[in-house]
C-alpha cells in the first residue's frame, strides 16, 4: 500500500474525492492505497478509527490525527503521505502539521 500511496502524489484535495489524478481527501487516498493491497478498509477516517491501534508506527500503517479527523499512511523515517487543500497529496513529517497525532492503526 506504500507504494500504491506514492502513485497518488501530486493528485488535488477535493473533498469526499476518491480519483488518483484528478480529486482524492485523505480517507479516499488512504482507502485506495488499502484496496490496491487486497485489503478493505472504512471510508472515513472517522471509521479508521475502529481499526486496531498499535503503539509504534512501522510502513504502512495508517496515522490519524485532529481527533481522526484527518488521516495518511506512515511510509517510514519519520514521513508520511497525505493530502492538504493547499499541495494536495504529498509527502511531508509526521509531526509537520499533525500537532495533534491521535493513534496508529494497523489494518489485519
Amino acid at each position: 500500500m506504500v507504494s500504491a500511496a506514492y502513485s497518488t502524489l501530486g493528485t488535488p484535495h477535493v473533498m469526499g474525492g476518491t480519483t488518483p489524478g484528478s480529486g482524492i481527501d485523505c480517507s479516499g487516498m488512504i482507502q485506495y492505497a488499502y484496496a490496491q493491497a487486497g485489503i478493505s478498509v472504512p471510508r472515513t477516517t472517522h471509521g479508521m478509527a475502529s481499526l486496531p491501534r498499535v503503539s509504534s508506527p512501522a510502513p504502512g500503517d495508517i496515522v490519524l490525527s485532529n481527533g481522526n479527523s484527518h488521516g495518511g499512511i506512515y511510509v517510514g523515517n519519520g514521513q508520511v503521505i497525505s493530502t492538504t487543500a493547499s499541495a494536495g497529496v504529498r509527502v511531508h513529517d509526521l509531526h509537520a502539521g499533525w500537532h495533534n497525532v491521535t493513534t496508529y492503526h494497523r489494518p489485519g
